[in-house]
């Protein structure tokens, strides 16, 4: 009759086989006896860091992933906010310091008041076109010192008052500036020349760049009684228009 016995032996396996993902074959030799496996090696999961913090307000979504990245998701409006207690925005209770960056998703069509209030790691934001509104004073007391808009928007009043903002960017499609959007902040306007924002940085006395010149509004600009651009209205949105100089009705 066959004798089944219960042994242990050891092989040596060349540990580049192994890190190769598919079928290899082992071979054990053990009394003179040979014994031949199929291995397979399976490639690893990837493991996803888990985000620092995340919720939801109505439709929209939030999170902070595990690189400080904070990602506004969903459809609809980021609310308004306040700077104290539990009226604060969420992702600055919950882990504010660690919040180095904002990724706006593209249902996103509003930034409420105080947004991104005291996100003091964040240095530079871009908002996007699908965002029509952004209201007052949305980066206060930030580190955000450069902010991009894509797109027009309405701004809310003192918009980048009480903030670190240096230089704001923005295309040829934003018209609805007012005054006021700065308090005592410096800022450096970079726009298409002869847009918008150009005759903005003339009316306001900002410091402007553009890519074929550099323009210091003058106090004794050129009188203009009728507006240099009159972009009118569409639909209910008002736009601003801006005159050369303060003496313009």
């Amino acid at each position: 009759d066959a004798t089944t016995a219960n042994v242990t032996a050891e092989a040596t396996v060349d540990t580049t086989v192994l890190n190769t993902v598919g079928t290899v074959t082992v071979t054990v030799t053990y009394a003179n006896k040979t014994a031949t496996f199929d291995v397979t090696v399976e490639e690893a999961p990837v493991v996803e860091p888990e985000d620092i913090a995340s919720g939801t307000i109505e439709n929209v979504t939030w999170k902070v992933t595990a690189d400080g990245v904070l990602v506004i998701g969903g459809e609809g409006e980021i609310p308004t906010y306040t700077r104290s207690g539990n009226g604060r925005a969420p992702w600055l209770i919950a882990c504010g310091e660690q919040i180095t960056a904002i990724e706006i998703g593209e249902g996103i069509t509003k930034i409420g008041a105080l947004a991104f209030y005291n996100l003091t790691n964040v240095t530079e934001l871009t908002v996007p076109a699908n965002v029509v509104e952004i209201g007052q004073q949305f980066i206060r007391g930030s580190g955000i010192e450069t902010v991009t808009l894509i797109g027009d928007k309405v701004l809310g009043k003192a918009v980048f008052s009480t903030s670190s903002i240096k230089t704001l960017i923005c295309d040829e499609s934003m018209k609805s500036f007012t005054a006021n959007i700065f308090a005592d902040e410096t800022v450096t306007i970079v726009a298409p020349e002869n847009s918008f924002a150009y005759w903005y940085a003339v009316k306001y006395r900002e410091k402007f760049y553009s890519a074929n010149a550099t323009l210091t509004a003058q106090s004794d600009g050129t009188v203009a009684k009728t507006p240099i651009i009159d972009f009118g209205s569409a639909g209910e949105r008002v736009f601003y228009a801006i005159y050369k100089n303060d003496d313009a009705n």
